[in-house]
């Protein structure tokens, strides 16, 4: 973490109990998490502590490069720290994340990026789908 709050320094931004605690919860979860997840837990620590204001920092860091921001099965976006390269197979029904322990994609996104001569800062890998339990659950597939 002290990574991450070295970089916030060095940017001109104050190092808040907020951003501190946003970036903990991260770390110690080590899942792509909502908003909602993150302030759940920071409030367990500090209750004044608002969603507006996880959401304001949230942003922040995103503009950072510090975190990363998806789409998930759900209408909320994901959370995750932007050093974490991993991959997520994630359920559209129960919002069920399964993370996948290699990089399906990484010699071809090498090639196309050499391709075209393009430099690669992150990338991440989502397939949205249903988890074997919603599947059966709700009849989907065969």
């Amino acid at each position: 973490m002290s990574v991450f709050l070295e970089k916030i320094a060095s940017r001109g931004y104050k190092i808040t109990p907020p951003r501190r605690l946003i970036l903990k919860v991260m770390e110690e979860k080590k899942v792509p998490l909502t908003a909602e997840d993150i302030a759940r837990e920071i409030k367990k620590e500090r209750p004044e502590i608002s969603l507006a204001t996880v959401y304001r920092n949230l942003n922040l860091l995103v503009e950072m490069d510090l975190v990363n921001k998806f789409h998930g099965g759900g209408e909320a976006a994901l959370y995750q720290l932007s050093w974490e390269h991993e991959h997520y197979m994630i359920c559209l029904i129960c919002g069920k994340v399964i993370n996948l322990t290699f990089c399906p994609l990484k010699e071809e996104i090498n090639d196309v990026a050499l391709q075209y001569d393009f430099m690669i800062k992150s990338h991440y890998f989502q397939i949205n789908g249903y988890c074997g339990a919603c599947k059966q659950k709700s009849g989907i597939g065969g």
